[in-house]
């Protein structure tokens, strides 16, 4: 029962090596650490220029519909100033013949209400 191990010195050799190879490159090797974290760090940032390169983009459309917009607005504007000034005008010519009304006669004061209705 008491066997005996015997080991050669070069397969101790090769051991420690092989064991110190294994330990540099699991535990000691911070380049592969530092190029993942660098890999991924760069892939988050890529993934944030795409996104922002979308957004961008986007701003852009929604610049474009703001100024079509805009220009219908104020075309709407110029419509709704042109038909107040249009009224006022109506308003005032109006107002005149209704004070001159009383100098009309009926033929004339039906062309008046004719016309005007």
């Amino acid at each position: 029962m008491g066997r005996e191990i015997k080991l050669k010195l070069w397969h101790i050799v090769l051991f420690g090596i092989m064991f110190l190879g294994l330990v540099y490159f699991t535990l000691l090797n911070p380049r592969t650490t530092e190029t993942s974290d660098y890999a991924q760090e760069k892939k988050k940032i890529d993934s944030l220029s795409y996104v922002i390169v979308n957004l961008q983009k986007e701003q852009i459309k929604l610049n474009s519909s703001l100024q079509s917009y805009q220009i219908k607005i104020d075309s709407l504007d110029y419509q709704i100033d042109s038909t107040k000034n249009e009224i006022s005008n109506i308003r005032t010519y109006y107002g005149k013949k209704i004070q001159d009304i009383t100098n009309y006669t009926p033929t004339e004061l039906d062309k008046f209400f004719s016309n005007r209705y």
